[in-house]
């Protein structure tokens, strides 16, 4: 249980941090 809920935190996170990256580049792409 606790192991399934600490991978859909981390999976999240990664999700996040992959959605802002790709915001970032392309927003640089634009400029």
């Amino acid at each position: 249980m606790f192991g399934s809920s600490l991978n859909s935190v981390l999976d999240r996170a990664f999700i996040k941090d992959y959605a802002d990256l790709t915001d970032f580049y392309l927003r640089n792409l634009r400029n």
